[in-house]
């Protein structure tokens, strides 16, 4: 779903009731059908307990909780060349800024839905942790997408994700701590692997 933060109307029955914007009303009967269904699953299972077990039926075990996500800045630090006369000094200070141009205030969270998003996949894919040489990986669609944001990058995690065969894996360029060779090899390591598990061309390596 997608909602606007409309403010609700003044002297509307959903501002008397708490609900400042249409979304705080539309998240609220999200949540109520969310515990009808759980009434009724409760009664599905006290039923099928009281059943003969060959009349009883298994009652699905179903994910009801939701996300609320919320249109915001980026958490990388955007480059600023507008200005051509821009002093040697104020030059030096933005490239002091991009040295580390991820924002310290933004969550793993955060970031992980932005490049989601970047790399061009929905916001409603499947998303999994996984550990893969020690370190946390996020995979997104069943590895099409994996992303690691540790502040450590290692050959052994270079080899795991490249077996993945992905389309696509993206890291924190710092993770290599200014190490050009393990940059390189896994720019090497994700080309020889070859084609990614679909057979849909490459996989495609970003560090941001």
């Amino acid at each position: 779903m997608v909602q606007l933060p409309e403010p609700c109307e003044e002297n509307s029955e959903a501002l008397r009731a708490g609900f400042k914007t249409i979304a705080d009303l539309a998240k609220e009967r999200i949540r109520l059908v969310i515990r009808n269904i759980q009434t009724e699953q409760n009664e599905a299972r006290a039923e099928a307990a009281e059943a003969l077990p060959e009349f009883s039926e298994e009652v699905p075990e179903l994910d009801l909780g939701f996300k609320v996500l919320k249109l915001d800045k980026s958490n990388f630090r955007i480059w600023d060349g507008s200005d051509p006369d821009i002093s040697e000094e104020l030059l030096m200070q933005q490239l002091d800024l991009h040295v580390d141009h991820v924002d310290p205030n933004a969550t793993a969270e955060d970031i992980l839905y932005e490049l989601l998003l970047k790399a061009g996949f929905m916001l409603t894919e499947r998303i999994e942790e996984k550990h893969m040489a020690g370190k946390l990986v996020y995979s997104v669609a069943d590895d099409d997408l994996l992303i690691c944001l540790e502040d450590e990058i290692t050959e052994e995690l270079i080899k795991e994700l490249a077996a993945a065969q992905p389309k696509q894996v993206i890291c924190l360029d710092r993770a290599f701590a200014g190490n050009d060779q393990l940059k390189a090899n896994a720019v090497y390591t994700f080309a020889a692997k070859g084609q990614a598990k679909d057979g849909t061309g490459q996989i495609v390596f970003k560090t941001v």
